[in-house]
C-alpha cells in the first residue's frame, strides 16, 4: 500500500532542495493503527504510525547553522518511551512532593516528537492534545512545560509539516488557544515566509 502525503519523505525532499541534511535515520514498518492512545487520527497521521517504527532527521543551512532536530516517535514506542520519561523524572523529581505540580502531567503524557535537547511534544491521554515537555522544567520552573502544542495529533502533524517541523526556540510566541498559528508575525519573520 502507498503512503498518502508521507510528511517526512516531504520534509526530506524540502531540506534538500533548501538545506544541507546533517542526519536522517528512519526504520520502516507495517502496521494497522485505528487510532493512537485511544484517539482517532486522520489517513495521514495513521500512515506516520502504520509506516515509521521511528524517524529522526536534522539539518541546518548551506552556512552550517542549526535549523532542525527531531526524533517521531513510533507506535510500537509509545508504551515503553512513556515508562522511561515517566521512570527518568521519578529518579530527578520528588513525584509525591510534586513542588511544580507537574506529576500527573507526567504520568499522563506520551511522547510522541523528541528532540535534540531534551524537549518534547507529548500526547496528552486525558485529552488528546498535544503539549510541550520541557527537559528543564526540574531545574527553572514551568515556563514553557505544558504550552498546548496542537488540539490533536491531526493538527500537530497538519500545522507543524506546513512550517517544515522547525525546531522553534521560543513556542510560546508561535502558538495561540488551537496550538501553532500559522499567521504568527513572528514565525513568518523567522521561516521567511
Amino acid at each position: 500500500m502507498e503512503m498518502l502525503n508521507d510528511y517526512f519523505a516531504e520534509q526530506k525532499e524540502f531540506i534538500e532542495k533548501h538545506y544541507v541534511m546533517t542526519k536522517c535515520h528512519e526504520n520502516k514498518t507495517s502496521l494497522t493503527v485505528q487510532d493512537v492512545l485511544g484517539y482517532r487520527v486522520n489517513d495521514f497521521v495513521r500512515n506516520l504510525y502504520e509506516h515509521y517504527s521511528n524517524f529522526s532527521l536534522s539539518w541546518e543551512t548551506k552556512q552550517g547553522k542549526y535549523v532542525g532536530y527531531f526524533k517521531f516517535i513510533g507506535y510500537d514506542s509509545l508504551t515503553s518511551e512513556h515508562e522511561y520519561f515517566v521512570e527518568m523524572m521519578e529518579e530527578c523529581y520528588d513525584m509525591e512532593t510534586d513542588e511544580f505540580k507537574i506529576a500527573e502531567d507526567i504520568r499522563s503524557w506520551y511522547p510522541v516528537i523528541r528532540f535534540g535537547n531534551g524537549d518534547a511534544f507529548c500526547l496528552d491521554a486525558r485529552n488528546g492534545t498535544v503539549v510541550f515537555f520541557e527537559h528543564d522544567v526540574i531545574d527553572s520552573g514551568q515556563n514553557l512545560h505544558g504550552l498546548r502544542i496542537a488540539s490533536s495529533l491531526n493538527n500537530l502533524f497538519d500545522k507543524w509539516s506546513k512550517i517544515h517541523f522547525v525546531d522553534y526556540y521560543y513556542w510560546d510566541e508561535i502558538v495561540g488557544d488551537d496550538g501553532i498559528d500559522l499567521s504568527n508575525k513572528a514565525l513568518h519573520e523567522t521561516l521567511d515566509l
